[in-house]
């Protein structure tokens, strides 16, 4: 296995800021994981059992689309979270990531991760405000693309078009 350091933890984006007691908890219940272009790392519907920061290279996260086959619904890079289903108690994971060349990353114990989140609350509200923070950002990217690619079908108005018509 191979074990981490506060230090190195410190280092990732999504951990950055967490005081050194916290950050060598993390270290304690990680290790690395390396992975080569098209290798995956979870698919969806697996267990949601680890959760994984990037420490360098990208994933494609793909889901299901009824029966068409999996669509890419989002790049991540260094220092982004994956496995987020497992922060959230979900049984399993919601999306399948593929790793886009080489790519390390740190995963975490998820049951372990849950278990420091009861013990220290303070830890796990901030672990849940990155978490919702990271996922916001998902969130918005998802509609800009669903805007991008249904509102120009649905609804051509062009803004003050509406004031027009009144």
């Amino acid at each position: 296995m191979n074990k981490l350091t506060a230090d190195q933890l410190q280092e990732i984006r999504f951990l950055s800021v967490l005081p050194p007691k916290y950050l060598q908890q993390v270290a304690e219940i990680s290790q690395y994981r390396d992975f080569k272009g098209g290798d995956y790392i979870f698919h969806e519907g697996d267990p949601a059992k680890k959760v994984y920061l990037i420490e360098s290279g990208s994933v494609s996260l793909k889901i299901c689309a009824g029966g068409m086959g999996a669509k890419q619904i989002v790049t991540l890079g260094p220092g982004d979270l994956l496995g987020w289903s497992t922060l959230a108690n979900h049984p399993e994971f919601v999306a399948t990531a593929v790793a886009k060349g080489a790519v390390r990353m740190v995963e975490i114990d998820g049951a372990k991760l849950h278990a420091m989140c009861d013990t220290d609350q303070e830890f796990g509200y901030e672990l849940l405000r990155r978490t919702l923070q990271v996922l916001s950002k998902r969130l918005i990217a998802t509609w800009t693309q669903l805007a991008e690619v249904y509102l120009p079908h649905y609804a051509p108005v062009t803004v003050g078009a509406a004031a027009q018509n009144e």
